[in-house]
């Protein structure tokens, strides 16, 4: 679910600039599951911050160079997303970013624990 919604995040904000705003409120680059839709945020972010039009064409100009990404735009210009729930969307993408670093994080102090001579001390009250 969280690749759907990272397309729709994309796909509405390059429609709306209105959804932009709701979303850039909501979630950062960081947040994407993938580092490619990470790319595609980063240079809608880009372009809006220097007051250039955001689409597709050019979206597609500031990732030139980068096949891997243009790879996928097709895709993301194709994704069902509809501006006005641009909301749901980033909220979907937060939430599902903030399970990811709390498996992270629960991996390390696991890690952590597992080694040997490994105190509790300061990690539990």
């Amino acid at each position: 679910m969280s690749r759907e919604a990272e397309q729709a995040v994309l796909a509405a904000c390059v429609m709306s600039p209105i959804a932009r705003t709701t979303v850039k409120a909501r979630i950062t680059g960081k947040d994407f599951d993938s580092p490619l839709h990470e790319e595609i945020w980063n240079a809608v972010c880009l372009l809006e911050r220097h007051g250039k039009g955001v689409d597709w064409v050019t979206v597609n100009e500031v990732l030139a160079g980068r096949p891997q990404v243009l790879a996928i735009l097709p895709e993301l210009v194709t994704a069902t997303a509809f501006p006005e729930q641009a909301a749901d969307y980033a909220d979907i993408v937060r939430d599902r970013a903030i399970l990811r670093r709390l498996r992270a994080e629960a991996i390390q102090l696991g890690q952590y624990i597992d080694k040997p001579g490994a105190s509790g001390n300061g990690l539990a009250h």
